[in-house]
Parts: C-alpha cells; structure tokens; sequence
C-alpha cells in the first residue's frame, strides 16, 4: 500500500516513515499540503496521514483540495495533530472528510490498527459535507486557524523570519514585527519596575550600556540587536520576588539573599519556551556567571557563559553600582569601574571590561531616561 505523510516537522515525518517501512508500506513525505497535492498527482497513495498546522498550505485546505477532486475520492485521509486537539476542530475535520482524526502521540500499535481500521476495505471514504464553495466552510477554517494563532506565535515568527531574509520585497513587515516585539519585550520589562521603584529602568539602562559595549567590540548589528532584547528582560524573575524582599532598605538575610538569586532560573522558566532568533534565554539564565565560576545559578566558567551574558553581567555591575539602592546610596563611577577593573580576566571577561572602559573614556556616553529610551 501506498502512503504519503504530510508534516512540517522532519522528526514527525521520520518517526512515521520508519513505523510504517517496517510495516512494508511504500511510504513518500512532503511537508506541507501544497507538496502533498503534488506527490498526490504523481504517485497516487491509496493513503494521506497529514498534520494540520504546516506553512504554505495546512492541512485543513488539503483535505478540501482532495475531496473537491472527483479523482481522489477513493483516497483516505488521517488527520494526525497535536495542535488541534478540540472537538470542534475534530468536527471540522470529519465534515471536510478527514477518515480518521487522531492526536500525538499515539502508541505505534494503536496508530497501526486505526490505519488498519482506515483501510478496512467494506468501508468507504467520508464524503465532504459542505460544497466546495459554502462560505461555512471558510468560516469555520477561519475561526479554528485564528484559534490557534496565538498558541502557535512562535512558529510564525520562525515563519516570518525566514522570509523576511530570503525576500527583500518583505523588508517593510520585518521593520514592524520588530517594533512590535521590541514594544512588546519593553512593556514587560516595565512591569518589573512596576513593582520595584528603586530599580525602575534597571534594565533599560543596562541595555544601553550593554549596546555600548557590544558596538565597541565590533559585535554585529543583529547580535547587538538580540543584547539589546535579553537585556531588557534579563531580570524578568524578580516578578516572582515578594516586593518587600526587592525594596527592603537594610541587608538581606542569607535566606533572603538565596531567594533573590533564584530570580535567575525562575526568568529563564518564563523566556526558556519562546523562539527567539537570539540567547535571549541564556542571557537571563547566565547574567550572574562569572568568568571565575563563582556566580550562579550553574557555577559556569569561562567560554562556557554566552558572550551576551558576559557582556550584560558587566553593564549590570557598573549601573547597579551607581544607581541608588534602598541599602545605599549610589556611588561614584570611578568605583564602578574600578571594580570591574579589579575583576577583570577574573569574574569578568577581560575584553568587555576593556570596552567598557573605553565607553567612559570617550566621554561621550550618558544614560537616557526610561521614558525616552
């Protein structure tokens, strides 16, 4: 028997290709349904097991594209998601004429005897329920995509992104989307300083330094693009953090203490899932290592902390140093930098301390205020 898998994922398609060899079918992939339609015209499968969320074409629309064609109706159809999980998307499906609709994971037995079942030859193909230009259909598709738009941001920004570099034409909604997410990782970051107003624009203004110090090292410009995004984040955890913890005027307690510095991994819990095109993640997780392997929350050493970390962990000292805390006063930039002076080639990495240095000796840097950076 002839059978054509359709998914996006390369390890989805594997996982089913290998299950179903195994199982001396033909098997043929594509990856997404626009593909499909294609290898369906060259090579004919008596089957079709397709994903539902896939770029180019997903596989809603391909079920209609095989049921509206008068020469597949013999085809069955197996609709095997794990994004579209709710019986209405199940009902949608079954009314496209979908023949079976199954959700991952699913035991390699269990998916052998639904195929079985599928293929039983007493039973016939569903027929499509809505004529191939109800207005339903669309609205239905519609409102199940639109459903899941949000859960899936991610992969469209993935999408989006590859586009973008491989079309100049798209340059215009690469500048939105950036400014969307740039508007959008600064509003988040305001609601950490929302609840501690000793450190509001904390990250702000160590974006700027950090941006500083990048462009001083030469970095690129999208690498300094994505410091400049994880930087503004980089204390995202304290929002777990008790306010009276955060804004306490006198020194913490080593239990207290502790509990700050899990403001690290809990930072990274939030951000670990989201795909960025940058460290984002690793510069909140790692911007207390130090070079030495004395910070936290891993005890990293060396090369082994991302160069954004690096770079933020020395911007972070310098401005917490001569900013005002609610346990002193802010001290002099002199003394800010000459810790980092003493640390260098020790907790902090040697070239960035360099550059920092030469930010402050041109004279030329000043921080702007959260409201206008």
């Amino acid at each position: 028997m002839n059978v054509l898998i359709v998914d996006d994922q390369a390890d989805a398609r594997e996982f089913l290709r290998a299950l179903l060899t195994g199982q001396h079918y033909a098997v043929e992939v594509a990856a997404n349904g626009k593909e499909a339609l294609q290898k369906i015209q060259e090579n004919q499968p008596e089957l079709v097991i397709s994903d539902i969320l896939m770029p180019q074409m997903d596989g809603f629309t391909l079920c209609h594209e095989i049921r509206r064609n008068p020469d597949l109706q013999h085809l069955r159809l197996i609709f095997y998601t794990g994004t579209y999980l709710e019986p209405a998307h199940e009902k949608l499906a079954i009314a496209l004429g979908a023949t079976a609709f199954i959700s991952k994971p699913m035991e390699p037995d269990h998916l052998l005897q639904v195929i079985d079942n599928v293929m039983d030859p007493t039973k016939t193909p569903v027929a499509a329920q809505w004529p191939t230009d109800d207005f339903t259909l669309l609205r239905e598709h519609r409102d199940v995509v639109v459903e899941k738009l949000a859960a899936e941001v991610k992969d469209l920004e993935e999408e989006v992104a590859k586009r973008v570099a491989a079309e100049a034409a798209l340059e215009e909604n690469r500048a939105f989307l950036r400014t969307s997410l740039i508007g959008t990782v600064v509003a988040f970051s305001r609601t950490v300083g929302v609840r501690d107003p000793f450190t509001a624009g904390h990250q702000q203004r160590v974006s700027q330094l950090a941006r500083e110090i990048a462009q001083q090292m030469g970095l690129m410009p999208e690498q300094i693009d994505g410091l400049r995004m994880g930087t503004m984040v980089h204390d995202v955890g304290k929002i777990y953090l008790p306010a009276e913890i955060l804004n306490k005027p006198g020194k913490l307690s080593v239990m207290e203490y502790e509990l700050v510095k899990t403001h690290c991994q809990v930072g990274y819990d939030i951000i670990k899932d989201v795909v960025f095109a940058w460290p984002i993640a690793d510069i909140v997780y790692q911007h207390h290592e130090r070079m030495d392997g004395s910070g936290y929350p891993q005890g990293l050493k060396g090369e082994a902390i991302c160069l954004e970390a690096r770079i933020v962990c020395v911007a972070d000292v310098v401005e917490a140093m001569i900013s005002h805390r609610p346990y002193r006063p802010a001290l002099p930039l002199d003394e800010a930098l000459a810790e980092i002076q003493r640390g260098s080639g020790s907790v902090y990495d040697r070239r960035i301390v360099a550059a920092c240095l030469k930010v402050f000796e041109k004279g030329m840097f000043q921080f702007i205020s959260p409201s206008s950076a």
